[in-house]
């Protein structure tokens, strides 16, 4: 018979970090080092995952991450908001794409030449529509984004965030917003 061993739980935490609330937040799906541990830096991609790179905007800065096909991207906020949005990255201009719009589209949020004023909050919309693509079927998805830049390219956009399609979006970005970001 084995014996039992009694662990002094104290030394374990030592070892194994307690993370608080806000910190959960920011590890959603166990992916994300808590923000009190050092990112890795550099592009290690190819080398199984990690660090892919980063640009700011407006209200804060945003860094891509890809571990071998998960991608996430990190919302650093100026005023300590920190936001993980799983299943995408953030990136620049989109070929065709308005250049003053920014969308989603291929798991890939493309701000356009918008780094000026693009904010969380047009990120949290952005990031709904991914949301809206994992909860339809391709068909459904494709109408609403159909329509949606239909208005954007031939009716210049007049009423295009009273879309049930955007605004869909933008409730699920500020829910999953609300839900998950956390203060340093």
């Amino acid at each position: 018979m084995k014996k039992t061993m009694k662990i002094d739980l104290a030394s374990v935490e030592k070892a194994f970090p307690v993370l608080d609330e806000q910190e959960q937040r920011g590890v959603v799906g166990g992916k994300l080092p808590p923000t009190r541990f050092e990112f890795p830096t550099g592009d290690m991609v190819g080398g199984g995952g990690g660090y892919v790179g980063h640009f700011d905007i407006m209200d804060g800065t945003i860094t891509n991450w890809q571990y071998g096909n998960d991608r996430f991207a990190v919302f650093s906020g100026h005023d300590g908001t920190v936001l993980l949005l799983e299943g995408v990255h953030v990136k620049g201009q989109l070929p065709l794409q308005y250049s003053n719009t920014a969308c989603y589209f291929n798991n890939t949020i493309w701000v356009g030449s918008k780094y000026d004023t693009f904010n969380f909050d047009d990120l949290t919309h952005e990031y709904g529509h991914y949301l809206q693509e994992q909860g339809m079927s391709q068909w459904e998805y494709f109408k609403g984004a159909f329509g949606s830049a239909w208005n954007i390219f031939i009716k210049g956009g007049e009423g295009h965030m009273d879309m049930p399609f955007e605004v869909g979006a933008t409730n699920n970005g500020d829910s999953y917003g609300n839900q998950y970001r956390s203060k340093e």
